[in-house]
C-alpha cells in the first residue's frame, strides 16, 4: 500500500511540473505533405529586457521532406498583443533567411522571396511584441501558402504559455 501511495505522489509531482510553452499543430499531417508547428516560446525583449511588457515570441515550424516548397506564412495575432514590424526568420542551423514581412493590424504576413525547401526547420522571431492584455496563454493561428496551391492552408495553433 505504501508503494502505491509513493508512486501516486511521485506521479503527481512529475505532472505538476509543466513546460512554459506548448504548440498544437495538426497532428494528422505531421508526417504528411504540409508544414507543421513544432513549438513556440516567449523570451524577454532583446532590446530592453527590463521592460516586462515587451517580449519576443518565437514560432517554430517544420517543412517536411515530402512537402512542396513554402512561399508564405500568415500568422494571426491574438487580442492583447501588438506585433511590431521587427521580424526575423532563421533556419534551425542559425542561418538568417531573407523575408518580405508586413504587419496589417492583427495579421503578420511573412513572404519568402526564395521559397523554403522541403526538409527545412524555421524559427520565426517576432521581436518587441507589446503585451497589452492579461493572459496566461497566447494563441497564434498559423497558415501557409505552398508552391502549387493557391489557397491558405491552416497549419494549426501555436500556444505560448506565460506565468
Amino acid at each position: 500500500m505504501k508503494k502505491l501511495i509513493y508512486a501516486a505522489i511521485l506521479n503527481l509531482a512529475f505532472a505538476s511540473f509543466s513546460l512554459n510553452v506548448y504548440a498544437y499543430g495538426n497532428t494528422r499531417i505531421q508526417t504528411g505533405k504540409v508544414p507543421y508547428i513544432t513549438g513556440a516560446v516567449a523570451f524577454p525583449s532583446r532590446v530592453r529586457p527590463s521592460i516586462a511588457s515587451r517580449v519576443r515570441h518565437t514560432l517554430r515550424l517544420q517543412v517536411p521532406k515530402t512537402s512542396s516548397a513554402l512561399s508564405q506564412l500568415i500568422i494571426d495575432v491574438p487580442d492583447g498583443l501588438i506585433v511590431k514590424n521587427d521580424i526575423s526568420v532563421f533556419e534551425h542551423s542559425g542561418r538568417k533567411i531573407n523575408t518580405n514581412h508586413s504587419v496589417n493590424g492583427s495579421q503578420v504576413i511573412v513572404a519568402f522571396p526564395e521559397t523554403i525547401a522541403p526538409g527545412t526547420s524555421l524559427d520565426i522571431d517576432m521581436n518587441n511584441v507589446s503585451v497589452l492584455g492579461v493572459s496566461n496563454a497566447w494563441l497564434y493561428q498559423v497558415s501557409a501558402k505552398i508552391v502549387g496551391i493557391d489557397v491558405n492552408i491552416p497549419l494549426g495553433v501555436a500556444q505560448i504559455h506565460t506565468y
